[in-house]
């Protein structure tokens, strides 16, 4: 038995057949096969075969033999082909193959790349099912808003345009209506309103953007936690690269069609015949002509332009709203710890920052609240340098303390009772401390603006420090809740809605006119004329009991600013209520005066900030 299965092995002396060229190469799987190859194909070279030698675990020499080729081919292959090939149908060949003669790569796709197929372009995502009506009424939308939004100075067409994209919305999400949406809508609406009560282009733009935030977070549902108010407040922008696919999906069922193309063909028929009609009038009769061209003429250079873009922008932003509305509420979070690190970790860093505070207050408490005579009984220290020293430190220094309250709460999980309560006081102590920093850097602030007045610098930072008072008055009522136990998923929101309501009182504070009356009883009004010139009309019923010459210089200004010819769609309270005034005032030229044209030397303390 033995020699006979000897007999049947080949020689290990004698070559054994190698393998055709064919296999070795792997030939084009769409070229044609000869006879010899399909009568005796070559064995594969590959672990798969499973005849008698592979099922006793021998392995076949044949189907390890190496093909025919001399060592300089086989070395110069390895040098020059680089990692894969494609063939001509662009399947990609194997490493260490060569392409064979008269079988290049497709013109459409690389000669050489990777052994691996490359993958697929992703799907894009599915969207809810449109509203019918949501097309139209975007449209309509778009079409109001660029009638209503003028190309002057921004009045009550921008408010009545923002009103009607969000009626659209509204109806899109009504399922979304809760307690926090009608909270964030309404304060949405008194935003909005701002460009028609106020004159301030400087107060209207952050409003409206403002507004634009608390309207998403209204619409998408979010905001249960921080990272999910963030997306929540961008998803209206976020859902805009959808909005097409979202606005034509009802265009693309044969109903539509039919009902669509003869609307659209008919309307060009229209556009096309009233051109034609209308230039042949207009040529017939002047006064038509002038009719027609004070309709087709802008008013203002770029108007028609600004008119397309704001169609756009408003049919975008309805079909975003109401796409946002219908998909899925996607409050996202970090995710919870079950795990945090042991009490001495945390413990002892807030327990010295608590130490640290409660010193720094202690010490400088004299400084901290000192008054004029505190300023003046200290050797070189001027009004400008008591509220500038250190005021943007302790202001970062607020700001830390709510990324370290908000680091800590997340480190130390709730199931750790006994630390989150330790944790909880600790934070509350730091959030005291902070408090009481914040309203020395106020105090500081309202000294400077005893002395030289506001300006719309001071009074932006005096309200973004009440406004961080704020949250440090919520940060601290949530920690009280969450020591007894209660929820806190509110807080997020809290701080998002009392942003918009600080925003709302910062307008109705009307801080131009607190500005020309800071300096309505003092002797440097005269040094701020150009200053005060600048103002916007919300402070012309102050800057007119100004003294002279202050109050003539800006009172001239501003008539000048003032247009008498605006557009109805430009109306705004501010400025007619100003016209009124102007009518009944009487005041001498400016250019018979020494009205000031830039900033005086003498009031250097002004000029910093």
């Amino acid at each position: 038995m033995t020699g006979e299965s000897h007999e049947n092995e080949p020689a290990k002396d004698e070559p054994t057949e190698p393998a055709p060229h064919t296999a070795a190469i792997n030939p084009d799987p769409g070229a044609p096969v000869s006879a010899e190859a399909e009568q005796d194909p070559a064995p594969e070279a590959s672990g798969d075969n499973h005849g008698d030698g592979m099922a006793t675990g021998e392995s076949d020499p044949a189907s390890t033999a190496a093909p025919d080729v001399s060592e300089e081919a086989t070395a110069w292959a390895g040098a020059q082909t680089p990692p894969g090939w494609h063939d001509s149908a662009g399947s990609p060949q194997p490493h260490g193959t060569t392409p064979p003669p008269g079988h290049e790569p497709r013109s459409d796709s690389p000669a050489y790349g990777p052994p691996w197929p490359m993958p697929a372009p992703r799907p894009r995502p599915p969207l809810p099912e449109t509203p019918r009506w949501l097309l139209p009424a975007a449209l309509v939308a778009g079409l109001l808003a660029a009638v209503l939004v003028p190309a002057a100075r921004p009045g009550v067409g921008v408010t009545l345009a923002a009103v009607t994209v969000m009626l659209v919305v509204a109806r899109g999400a009504a399922h979304r209506a809760c307690v926090w949406s009608m909270l964030f809508g309404l304060v949405t609406v008194g935003l909005v309103a701002v460009p028609t009560l106020r004159d301030a282009q400087w107060l209207a733009v952050p409003s409206l953007l403002l507004a634009g935030g608390l309207a998403s977070l209204a619409v998408s549902g979010a905001g249960r936690h921080w990272f999910g108010l963030l997306w929540g407040s961008f998803s209206v922008l976020r859902a805009l690269g959808s909005v097409p696919r979202f606005l034509a999906a009802p265009l693309q069922t044969p109903e539509a069609r039919r009902t669509w193309v003869p609307l659209v063909g008919g309307l060009a028929a229209a556009v096309v015949l009233v051109a034609v009609f209308g230039l042949l009038f207009a040529w017939a009769d002047a006064v038509f002509a002038e009719l027609l061209r004070g309709f087709l003429t802008p008013d203002r250079p770029g108007s028609a332009a600004l008119n397309v873009v704001v169609f756009l922008a408003a049919v975008l932003v309805a079909g975003a709203g109401v796409l946002v509305g219908a998909w899925p509420v996607a409050d996202s979070r970090l995710r919870p710890r079950t795990t945090g690190p042991s009490r001495a970790l945390w413990l002892i860093p807030l327990a010295s920052v608590n130490v640290l505070f409660a010193m720094f207050v202690a010490v400088q408490a004299p400084r901290l609240f000192g008054g004029h005579a505190t300023v003046q009984d200290v050797t070189g220290l001027i009004y400008a340098d008591y509220a500038r020293e250190g005021f943007f430190q302790l202001v970062v220094v607020a700001v830390l303390v709510l990324a370290l309250v908000a680091l800590a709460r997340w480190l130390v999980p709730r199931e750790r009772v006994t630390d989150h309560r330790m944790l909880t006081v600790l934070l509350g102590v730091l959030c005291v401390l902070t408090i009481i920093v914040l309203a020395s850097a106020l105090h500081r602030i309202d000294l400077y603006v005893d002395m030289f007045g506001f300006t719309r610098t001071r009074a932006m930072v005096f309200g973004a420090i009440l406004w961080i008072l704020a949250v440090f008055l919520l940060t601290l009522t949530a920690g009280v809740r969450d020591l007894w136990g209660h929820g806190v998923t509110w807080f997020p929101r809290a701080v998002a809605l009392a942003t918009g309501v600080g925003m709302l009182v910062f307008v109705a504070w009307n801080p131009d006119a607190r500005i020309a009356e800071s300096l309505e009883t003092r002797e440097v009004a005269t040094v701020d004329a150009w200053y005060v010139s600048g103002l916007s009309a919300d402070a012309l019923p102050v800057v007119a009991g100004l003294p002279e010459p202050a109050r003539s210089c800006a009172l001239g200004s501003m008539n000048d600013r003032l247009e008498r010819d605006e557009p109805a769609t430009a109306w705004n309270h501010a400025r007619s209520q100003a016209r009124e005034l102007l009518d009944g005032l009487y005041w001498t030229d400016p250019a018979g005066l020494d009205c000031p044209t830039h900033w005086q030397d003498g009031d250097m303390d002004r000029r910093e900030y």
